[in-house]
């Protein structure tokens, strides 16, 4: 885990190659650049329309998709686009006629097939037509009008009356019949479904350019992105200056380039007030890590990086509020199912490899807490023998968790110390692994009577060197008196501490609620079998299913969201104290955008 060192560079060019050279920059995309002067807004002129866009998320988002294209020729992206837009637009207008006479059908249905005749053949008598609940029946009953009603269901009657002005006394406003009968209207139906299936065809057809499609949009969005930037450059008499920020390993690379394209180059090394951006580079798995740290801040430069702690954490917390095996191979079926999909793009690849450990996490603590979706195992059984620990039992979960959150807050706190190393502020965090050490020592004591005496000793002590570190050392500069008053004010974080700590209890609470409403809706299932011999065993298997769903899509969100929050707010609350600014690489665009 580590945050990649930075040196700051300086390229001077004649203004007539700069548009080459910001290309040649954008083709080596390792510079981040920090424009010397405000920009003149809005985005280069050879950027691709909204229309372009428009146009490819509509033939991405087409459910059967074709084998893509590779031959350039023949391929107009301009007439793709007017293509797509065009289709867009009929598909669009049909499925709004076929919207209302799907609608025009439901409320003609009960009426049955009939066809209105002319009023010469009526003796200018009418139809109308009525939708009359059934308990107003009776004022239809009291009309001096021949009726009948067509149709019943549970709370209506559909009532037809005949008469050459519209009926007085009707308990309800008349429903329009129109003048198509139900089989005209299925007739028309199934012919614009045809026409839609016919559109969605041709829809099909125009998938297999969306790759050459998008590597043209990407040209167009990378040559706007050199326009962009050619107006953020300072130029003067012939020349423009250029300034960014690059990997120190870069440095030979862009030296090869400033002799190729007769542009001069000057690397500096950051001074102590400089902000540079912050470039994280970890190794699989824990690039996924970079992931989960960015979701939330991007860590200051003079800081370190968390990637990996907090992935490795995160996995542990997610499997324990889970603490079912069964749910843990629920998700590497999902992942397995979704592998092609997810191996699309890096960042794609580093979620996959996230989801892998999450699945194979989830798998071991449930094999060791014994959860297989809420089954009681019998003592005799292999799967009990590995059994170690008990979820619902409190007087093991809740020291353990409390334990965690100690273990993972002193780590936090050993990272802040070997951040400040060879510093006096670095006791300052020291401090607070004592006082923290010892608080735990206290609590370890009342659970082990045997060793209390012993831990209650090394308590006293920790926490004397805690108090002490923290008075002096919280504030490192300035009077001694204002150093003590900063130390006491230091202090007053004890309370935060024992917060924080305590915050760890989520994960039993999440993994008690998560295995209470397992085996809630398995007694729930199996009470509805016993009482209902036969329909109760299906009725009992969509509870079973609809409760088990339930439960797993709870387990997700709580893991996710607490399993996070236990980094990002109690972790990082001790640790991370600057927020830096992301690394973003001047870079062409590139990728794949179809999964085939």
């Amino acid at each position: 885990m580590s945050i990649v060192p930075l040196i700051k560079l300086t390229v001077f060019g004649f203004a007539k190659d700069k548009d080459a050279i910001l290309a040649g920059l954008q083709e080596l995309g390792c510079v981040h650049v920090e424009p010397l002067q405000a920009g003149q807004g809005g985005r280069g002129t050879s950027a691709p329309a909204k229309e372009a866009y428009e146009a490819l998320q509509f033939l991405l988002s087409c459910p059967n998709r074709r084998r893509q294209e590779r031959r350039v020729t023949g391929f107009d992206a301009r007439k793709i686009q007017r293509e797509a837009l065009a289709l867009k637009a009929k598909m669009q207008d049909l499925d709004s006629q076929l919207d209302r006479i799907g609608a025009r059908i439901v409320d003609l249905r009960p009426w049955g097939e009939f066809a209105l005749s002319p009023l010469d053949e009526m003796q200018g008598l009418r139809l109308w037509f009525y939708v009359v609940p059934l308990t107003l029946m009776r004022a239809v009953e009291a009309l001096p009008y021949p009726w009948r009603a067509v149709h019943r269901d549970q709370t209506n009657a559909y009532v037809a009356v005949v008469s050459r002005e519209e009926p007085q006394g009707m308990p309800v406003l008349r429903t329009h019949a129109g003048t198509l009968s139900l089989s005209e209207l299925e007739q028309k139906q199934a012919s614009l479904e045809n026409a839609m299936a016919d559109l969605q065809s041709t829809r099909e057809s125009l998938t297999r350019w969306c790759d050459l499609f998008m590597q043209a949009m990407w040209e167009l969005e990378d040559r706007a992105a050199v326009e962009e930037m050619g107006c953020r450059t300072h130029d003067a008499e012939g020349l423009f200056a250029l300034r960014g920020w690059a990997a120190r390993a870069d440095e030979d690379k862009l030296r090869e380039f400033a002799v190729a394209r007769r542009t001069a180059v000057f690397f500096e090394e950051p001074l102590p007030g400089e902000e540079p951006p912050t470039m994280l580079r970890n190794r699989e798995p824990f690039a996924a890590g970079e992931d989960l740290v960015a979701f939330y801040m991007t860590p200051g430069y003079r800081l370190w990086d968390p990637s990996a702690i907090v992935f490795v954490s995160f996995v542990v917390f997610f499997a324990m509020i889970f603490s079912d095996a069964g749910y843990g191979l629920i998700m590497a079926a999902i992942v397995l199912w979704k592998w092609n999909s997810f191996g699309g793009s890096p960042s794609g690849k580093r979620f996959r490899t996230l989801c892998v450990a999450l699945s194979a996490a989830t798998i071991v603590w449930g094999v060791l807490a014994g959860g297989y979706f809420g089954i009681h195992l019998r003592p005799d059984s292999f799967l009990a023998q590995l059994k170690l620990v008990e979820i619902e039992d409190d007087r093991v979960m809740m020291p353990l968790v409390i334990l965690i959150g100690v273990a993972h807050v002193l780590l936090a706190n050993a990272c802040d110390v070997w951040r400040r190393r060879w510093s006096l502020s670095m006791l300052s965090p020291a401090g607070w692994i004592a006082m923290i050490s010892g608080g735990a020592s206290f609590y370890v004591s009342t659970l082990a009577p045997a060793i209390a005496r012993p831990l209650q000793l090394l308590a006293y002590a920790l926490l004397g060197i805690g108090v002490a570190c923290i008075v002096l050392f919280s504030e490192h500069e300035g009077s001694l008196v204002k150093r003590l008053l900063g130390g006491l004010h230091g202090l007053t974080r004890i309370s935060s501490a024992f917060g924080d700590i305590l915050s760890y209890m989520r994960i039993f609470a999440l993994a008690l609620a998560g295995v209470s409403l397992a085996v809630t809706f398995n007694n729930l299932g199996a009470q509805i079998s016993r009482a209902l011999p036969g329909i109760g065993i299906a009725i009992a298997a969509l509870v079973l299913v609809f409760g088990h769903v339930l439960n797993f899509g709870l387990c997700i969100m709580s893991g996710f969201v607490h399993g996070l929050r236990l980094n990002f707010i109690e972790f990082f609350n001790w640790s991370m104290y600057e927020e830096g600014k992301p690394f973003k690489p001047f870079a062409k665009k590139g990728g794949v955008v179809w999964n085939r």
